[in-house]
């Protein structure tokens, strides 16, 4: 049964909030604009590269990409729905997982994550639930998700993380009003365990749709999709709202401990911004006649975020992304553990992070290139080049 979620016009019902409880002490810093200890530039040394216009290899469009222990690289493909598992020199070893409908199978997953005892979790959108494969790569169950707070509800999930035990899954529940053609939508970021219980929840916000409105706002869609991350001690670590740099750490059972900001404005777009939004936008509202797409006037202050090993955050923001300074790809802003601004880190590679990704996962960097526009067209977009080069990934060194 196939479920159509983007077809309703909207506004907000009720703002972003953290869900989870407030420390007693729980800290506040503001920060400088300016970093600790100054800006550095991080030169990354090429190893490898799969995919691209010169590799048998095909991929599709690269969502996930992670580092193993013993240096062997897992790429998600969401179009082809399989993972690739890679040698640490980039030679596909196999693949895991396929479209399908039986066990073991799913069509289109949105992220995965890579459990301790080598199980592969694959994000199935819906029903919400993660795919389940054993180190062999052979169905092992699914963890589907538990929506005890809104029966009768369809539950969706987008985002799935792993690290310090901590299993970080992000999805949406949606209900309809029976009297008014009208539907509401919860999106949640919270711990789960691994019978699709939800323990602790961090971020929730409720959405109300109205068709009658006869308007398609972007903000129907805003969550911290691409503001999350999980520190190897199961601090999670969320940029809340969408519009302020402000980062919040929580324990792994749910206390606010600490939030700390930036005084970074948010990026007026350009043309090439503003028309990727409202193609991806157009694209919904062209199924019911007379609604009118409105995309926001700015850019996200953030729209990436990574935890490194050490709790550092890397956080990219709009402005770095949309203006990289002249022979890197971009700047990412460093604050650490602490709340503290220490750094910033000009990131020297080939390739435009208005259209390529750089994914940090372990000691290696990944340039997922064309990531932005692979994204766009499968959203509905067209304003890219309509004849891209073939997806490829560059696996770095981070000296």
């Amino acid at each position: 049964m196939r479920i159509q979620f983007l077809l309703i016009a909207l506004f907000p019902a009720v703002t972003l909030a953290a869900a989870a409880a407030f420390g007693e002490e729980a800290q506040r810093i503001d920060n400088g604009a300016e970093p600790e200890n100054g800006i550095k530039t991080m030169e990354l040394e090429e190893l490898w590269t799969i995919g691209g216009s010169d590799d048998d290899v095909l991929l599709g469009t690269i969502e996930r990409v992670l580092t193993l222990d013993d240096g062997r690289v897992l790429l998600l493909d969401s179009q082809l729905s399989h993972v690739l598992e890679c040698s640490p020199d980039g030679k596909v070893v196999r693949e895991l997982g396929h479209t399908g409908e039986g066990p073991g199978e799913l069509t289109n997953p949105r992220d995965m994550v890579h459990f301790d005892d080598g199980t592969l979790g694959l994000v199935k959108v819906f029903p919400g639930q993660l795919v389940m494969l054993d180190p062999d790569g052979l169905p092992a169950g699914v963890i589907k998700l538990k929506a005890d707070d809104a029966p009768g509800g369809f539950v969706t999930m987008h985002r799935a993380l792993h690290a310090g035990g901590v299993l970080l899954l992000g999805g949406s529940i949606m209900t309809m009003n029976p009297d008014l053609p009208v539907q509401t939508r919860t999106f949640f970021l919270g711990r789960f365990d691994r019978q699709g219980n939800k323990t602790v929840e961090y971020v929730r916000t409720d959405v109300t749709f109205d068709v009658r409105k006869r308007k398609l706002l972007e903000s129907w869609q805003e969550f911290v999709w691409s503001r999350m991350g999980v520190a190897s001690d199961g601090t999670v670590v969320v940029c809340i709202p969408r519009d302020e740099f402000e980062l919040s750490w929580f324990t792994p059972e749910g206390t606010l401990v600490r939030t700390a900001t930036l005084p970074f404005k948010p990026w007026p777009r350009n043309q090439l911004a503003r028309d990727r939004m409202f193609g991806i936008l157009k694209r919904q509202a062209d199924h019911m006649p007379g609604t009118e797409a409105v995309v926001a006037d700015t850019e996200p202050v953030v729209v990436d975020l990574m935890v490194r090993g050490n709790g550092d955050v890397w956080c990219l923001t709009s402005r770095s992304m949309w203006e990289a300074e002249d022979g890197i790809f971009a700047a990412y802003e460093v604050i650490n553990e602490a709340g503290h601004y220490i750094q910033r880190v000009r990131v020297v590679c080939e390739g435009d992070a208005t259209r390529d990704r750089l994914i940090v996962s372990g000691d290696r960097a990944y340039r997922v290139a064309g990531y932005w526009d692979a994204i766009n067209r499968v959203q509905g977009s067209s304003v890219d080049d309509d004849d891209p080069e073939p997806m490829s990934v560059t696996c770095y060194r981070i000296r």
